[in-house]
């Protein structure tokens, strides 16, 4: 079972308006998800759907570019 505090650097960064949700694979990053939203539901929070994105090989955060080789 996984706990809100289990979270944090391990499947959530977030910084302000940003927050990048990863996993090894597809079944723990639709568990993770799951518990994300959760979390946004019961404290009143939602996700802007404008830039949201649920699954890419690469993301930009915070103005790096993220991919499953690193950090450029």
């Amino acid at each position: 079972m996984m706990r809100e505090k289990d979270l944090l650097f391990k499947n959530v960064l977030g910084w302000i308006d940003y927050r990048l949700i990863y996993a090894s694979t597809i079944d723990e990053f639709l568990a993770v998800n799951s518990l994300i939203y959760g979390l946004l539901d019961k404290y009143g929070l939602f996700l802007g759907m404008d830039i949201t994105c649920l699954y890419a090989a690469s993301a930009k955060w915070c103005g790096r570019v993220l991919t499953e080789e690193g950090v450029g």
